[in-house]
């Protein structure tokens, strides 16, 4: 995470795509909090903060990432292409490559698969318990909140490959702050 200064900031914000968050939530964010969203990024214009405190994860699938766009107009410091682990980078097709590759802005390619070591065995972890435990193993010392991290509920019936019960018991379990 070169020249993010990510030591520096207050906070650790990390976004949910569920699409009812209470717009007052982002209230909590301060200027010196790093912000991180997920694939689509779908409550960007919510948050009032710096570009150069946003970053935005978005996640390889089989025919290509959870929300790539060609260009995403200034609005991320960096954008983080997230793989499973290097064997499965190494083992996808080349047009998933050359979309990173060819990707002009700043960028980082992401494995997560030594972060998420304990999950639910017949699902795959969400985006957002991936990141967090990126990025809780990477800066151990730093705060983070999650902003919309509520599982299924009747508004939001997200993918039945992820372990949402698991996943919510592990924040309980965890103290982890959801907002």
């Amino acid at each position: 995470m070169n020249n993010l200064d990510i030591e520096k900031k207050y906070k650790i914000y990390l976004v949910s795509n569920h699409p009812i968050i209470d717009k007052a939530l982002f209230n909590n964010i301060n200027s010196n909090d790093l912000v991180i969203q997920m694939n689509n990024a779908i409550h960007n214009n919510n948050i009032d903060c710096s570009s150069e405190n946003k970053l935005l994860v978005i996640r390889m699938h089989a025919n290509g990432y959870h929300g790539y766009k060609k260009n995403y107009n200034g609005n991320f410091k960096k954008i983080l292409f997230m793989c499973l682990s290097k064997e499965d980078w190494s083992n996808k097709n080349e047009d998933i490559k050359n979309m990173y590759e060819q990707y002009n802005d700043s960028k980082e390619l992401i494995f997560i698969s030594d972060n998420v070591k304990i999950y639910d065995s017949n699902k795959v972890p969400s985006s957002g318990y991936a990141i967090y435990h990126y990025f809780k193993n990477k800066y151990p010392d730093k705060e983070i909140i999650l902003i919309g991290f509520y599982g299924i509920t009747k508004y939001y019936n997200g993918w039945n490959g992820h372990s949402w019960d698991f996943e919510q018991q592990y924040y309980k379990d965890n103290n982890v702050k959801i907002l």
